[in-house]
């Protein structure tokens, strides 16, 4: 009920700004200049259209969210927890969203966060069972004899509360797992340092283990180093070709088989838009030197 009461507040605030002479034009550009409400608008815009795109959708909340908009951030929760089109349910990220609108006083994050725990992906206050107990232990064994899977996997249990919640024992058994090359510690590795969970934030590492999971060719860890760059290129115009080419890379990898990308794939066309032909070139040519080099091959571009 909340979730399509925050779409109404969202659709409501956009008429009220259309009825005050702002057209959804305008509102875009209010949300490409940083204005946290704009973009909460425009992200809930986005959600109106036929066939809308969540990853655009998630793309505009998570800018709002992080200056702290506390809709955007109940959003996003909602998303997660349950997924959506090309949005892979995450109770994780829905956990850290909710947190951070109760942190607001938001009650009904309060409410969603005890409604995640009864999920059989979450399970915080299951107890461990005779047999899950033997299971764990012998995991811990393999873990410390340095099978990566193994380090993952308790880095995980660790992380959900399966184990007692520990999020520095987390972050330190996939750290030796993502040494070994294990591609899902890689990438939570950098989820943990970009939201500061078991360790100070730190997006130069955060970025470090995306880049590392990225370029095993990883389209999750591909998207979110393109969230990144498309921030930090608010600031830094170098950063705005960065972000093209790991959001390129993200589609090419997640769809294989598509033609003409920016065609099909609106947020990349729309950052296009915003890019000189040269920095174009230059993206193209990092692109290119990338799926030249990458261990998998791929279509005929």
């Amino acid at each position: 009920m909340r979730f399509n009461l925050v779409f109404v507040v969202g659709c409501l605030s956009l008429i009220s700004i259309c009825a005050h002479a702002a057209t959804p034009e305008q509102i875009y550009q209010q949300a490409l200049d940083g204005q946290s409400q704009a973009q909460f608008q425009w992200a809930e815009y986005l959600r109106a259209q036929p066939n809308a795109d969540y990853r655009d959708i998630v793309a505009w909340l998570t800018k709002a969210a992080q200056q702290g908009y506390m809709e955007a951030q109940f959003a996003l929760g909602k998303i997660y927890q349950y997924g959506r089109p090309l949005i892979a349910q995450d109770v994780y990220h829905a956990e850290y969203w909710y947190k951070k609108a109760a942190a607001q006083g938001d009650k009904q994050a309060e409410q969603e966060i005890a409604k995640l725990k009864t999920m059989p992906v979450y399970k915080l206050d299951a107890p461990v069972t005779t047999d899950e107990a033997w299971e764990i232990e012998w995991l811990r064994k393999s873990a410390q004899m340095g099978d990566s899977e193994s380090q993952y996997q308790l880095g995980t249990l660790y992380q959900n509360g399966k184990l007692p919640k520990n999020d520095k024992k987390a972050l330190a058994w996939y750290y030796q797992s993502a040494q070994q090359g294990n591609l899902p510690a890689m990438r939570a590795l950098g989820f943990m340092y970009y939201t500061g969970q078991g360790t100070p934030a730190r997006e130069d590492l955060a970025i470090k283990w995306y880049t590392q999971a990225a370029e095993q060719d990883d389209p999750i860890a591909q998207r979110k180093l393109y969230e990144i760059y498309l921030i930090r290129s608010q600031e830094d115009r170098a950063a705005l070709i960065t972000a093209y080419v790991w959001l390129y890379l993200s589609v090419e990898f997640a769809f294989p088989h598509q033609t003409n990308l920016e065609q099909n794939a609106p947020e990349l066309n729309d950052l296009a838009q915003q890019m000189t032909p040269d920095e174009r070139q230059v993206a193209q040519q990092q692109i290119q030197l990338f799926l030249d080099n990458t261990r998998y091959p791929r279509r005929d571009r």
